[in-house]
């Protein structure tokens, strides 16, 4: 869920047409404030996908080339709650810094990841991992 702030603001507004954006009131001014859902299936192991989700680093890959996306503390990242994790980007030419906290960690399940410091007014992004298969409800 992220809520939007100066030039970043564009990153929500790009909604993919799988994406639900639910209206819903939020501790922030609601008028401007987006809660997005997304659920992706992947014919993996449960510990596998969250390993390459939890590992910081791999935002690279799975990012837009054009943002210049970077993550700027060295690897390896000890992943659990409390760690910060420093990014760099770029959005239309603008160089951003953004900043994210690891609130909770529970492998292989779930993780969630808060903004302290980035181009968002509001960034909470819980991560929810199981087992069930697209084919049941």
């Amino acid at each position: 869920m992220c809520a939007r702030r100066g030039t970043a603001a564009r990153l929500c507004g790009r909604a993919r047409p799988h994406v639900r954006v639910l209206s819903e009131k939020l501790p922030v001014d609601a008028a401007r404030t987006y809660r997005i859902e997304r659920e992706q299936w992947l014919a993996r192991p449960i510990a596998a996908v969250f390993a390459f989700f939890g590992d910081a680093t791999n935002l690279e890959a799975i990012m837009s080339e054009w943002l210049r996306f970077s993550v700027i503390i060295t690897a390896p990242i000890v992943m659990d709650a409390g760690t910060l994790i420093e990014y760099r980007l770029r959005w239309r030419r603008i160089p951003l810094r953004w900043t994210t906290l690891i609130e909770a960690w529970v492998p292989p399940r779930r993780f969630v990841d808060s903004q302290p410091r980035g181009p968002y007014r509001l960034w909470h992004h819980t991560h929810t991992f199981s087992r069930s298969s697209p084919l049941t409800s």
